[in-house]
């Protein structure tokens, strides 16, 4: 994340003439004007004048322009949007959920005070892997023990990039109202389990200063997948015992497509599509700007940003 750089600030809704969602970083081309079939990426939202988009131009140039003039496209391009603070400008109460892998706890150089995944490595079939549940364990423990320096030593130490990424750069209020990790601890324990990361991030969290730029009202107990992780259906069942919890008080949900089983994030999606609350999928390309989509389908707000309009 860029500090010195503001945060952005974008409206909920906005969308392009085909009813894709538009968001900092969107690849769009021009579909009229001056600059119709030329490329760009949505960097801002200037009000009245329109959506900003830098033009993929020698050198870059930046326009205002109106959301039905633009067409949202699937392609690689450069970009200045990766890493930047969003904030949607929204007084949603939304309850953030990311699914944790195995990959997503990453130890960095520090102090050398905190166990080293190396010490729980393996060759597993192919591949030379980490034990993350007893990792994970050997965290937890060392962490618990470094009483009021857990925080510090946790932020020094290690590294969440999928969940920095999710809260730093998603369109998301100002405040997030409350965030829910989703781990696994098997009853038949699994070396890939993350059960103890669930706590280990919420040190780090404490301690990286991420919750200065997102401040977080609630960090939630993690839901827990006890059975068949990778199945899709076992997924939803979990989580819907637990959707009530989760989405007390608030009244939109986001969903990262983040660590764990593909069977997490859409177990999740799944499972919360039955309550009919607004959610957002949250997609974390690597090098890349996050992509969102959100169900079912939002008011558009017109192009002055001044209220909504209906599409024809």
């Amino acid at each position: 994340m860029n500090d010195e750089l503001p945060p952005v600030e974008f409206p909920d809704g906005l969308k392009d003439n085909t009813g894709r969602r538009l968001r900092p970083g969107s690849a769009v081309c021009l579909t009229k004007g001056p600059f119709a079939g030329q490329l760009g990426e949505v960097v801002g939202y200037g009000g009245r004048r329109g959506i900003e988009v830098l033009l993929d131009t020698d050198p870059p140039r930046l326009v205002a322009i109106a959301a039905r003039q633009l067409t949202r496209v699937d392609r690689p391009m450069p970009t200045v949007s990766t890493g930047r603070h969003v904030v949607e400008r929204s007084d949603a109460r939304v309850a953030l959920v990311v699914p944790i892998g195995a990959q997503d706890v990453q130890q960095r150089p520090g102090t050398g005070r905190l166990p080293p995944a190396a010490e729980f490595a393996s060759w597993r079939a192919t591949r030379h892997q980490v034990d993350a549940r007893r990792w994970g364990e050997a965290l937890l423990h060392t962490l618990e023990q470094a009483g009021d320096d857990a925080d510090t030593l946790a932020a020094t130490e290690l590294t969440a990039p999928m969940l920095q990424r999710a809260l730093i750069e998603a369109a998301l209020p100002q405040r997030v109202s409350r965030l829910v990790l989703v781990v696994t601890d098997q009853d038949t324990p699994h070396v890939d389990d993350t059960a103890p990361f669930g706590n280990v991030l919420t040190y780090w969290l404490r301690g990286s200063g991420i919750l200065d730029t997102r401040p977080v009202d609630d960090i939630a107990p993690p839901v827990v997948i006890r059975d068949a992780p990778h199945v899709l259906d076992a997924v939803i069942a979990a989580t819907r015992t637990e959707l009530p919890r989760i989405l007390d008080g608030c009244n939109r949900l986001a969903i990262v497509q983040a660590g764990g089983t593909p069977a997490m994030p859409f177990g999740v999606l799944l499972a919360a599509a039955t309550t009919g609350i607004r959610t957002r999928h949250i997609q974390v390309p690597f090098q890349a700007p996050l992509i969102e989509i959100d169900f079912p389908e939002l008011a558009v707000v017109d192009d002055t940003g001044f209220g909504p309009r209906t599409r024809n």
